[in-house]
């Protein structure tokens, strides 16, 4: 996982940068959820699944569930 390793990059220059999360992932790590947090980052959703060759098609129920974190699919 490089997001450790960029953090640490980042702490080394006094930078600060916004991490976007899919959600589902973020559910299995919450951990690093938390340290981005607590070094002083920003976390953005990255929708629940990202599912890249469908995202596209989408309907708005399907969007709006992907970007609020409801899993009904």
């Amino acid at each position: 996982m490089d997001t450790p390793l960029l953090l640490d990059l980042l702490d080394q220059y006094g930078a600060r940068a916004t991490f976007f999360f899919i959600g589902a992932r973020a559910r299995n790590h919450p951990e690093l959820v938390g340290e981005v947090l607590r070094r002083g980052h920003t976390v953005g959703n990255h929708t629940l699944h990202h599912v890249q060759c469908w995202f596209w098609a989408f309907g708005p129920s399907r969007v709006a569930s992907e970007v609020g974190g409801v899993s009904r699919y």
